[in-house]
């Protein structure tokens, strides 16, 4: 995918990607069920993976909130610099998305 075109699965999840907006953390299984993909989560990691397009890759996380980036600090300073609470590589809560805050 670095090199050629899209397939239409990848850019499907890439648009979906490209749409989470700062401080909204999800999971692999939900950009890929919003995609048109269930069950495909995996499909997901490798573009997350892959890709050289400049995506918002650590709003992306497993479905317990685990960080599972190449380095998980990296991912861990980026949530907190949009408010997202991390405690041990995990997403405790968000202004929005899967772990949204009650009060927000």
């Amino acid at each position: 995918m670095t090199t050629d075109l899209p397939t239409e699965r990848e850019r499907r999840v890439m648009d979906v990607l490209m749409a989470l907006a700062e401080g909204e953390v999800t999971t692999y299984g939900d950009i890929a069920d919003v995609a048109g993909y269930p069950k495909h989560s995996r499909l997901v990691g490798r573009i997350l993976r892959e890709t050289d397009v400049d995506i918002p890759w650590w709003r992306v996380v497993n479905a317990s909130g685990q960080l599972r980036a190449s380095d998980p600090d990296l991912q861990s300073q980026l949530l907190r610099e949009e408010a997202v609470i991390v405690r041990n590589h995990r997403v405790i809560s968000a202004p929005a998305g899967r772990w949204r805050r009650a009060d927000s």
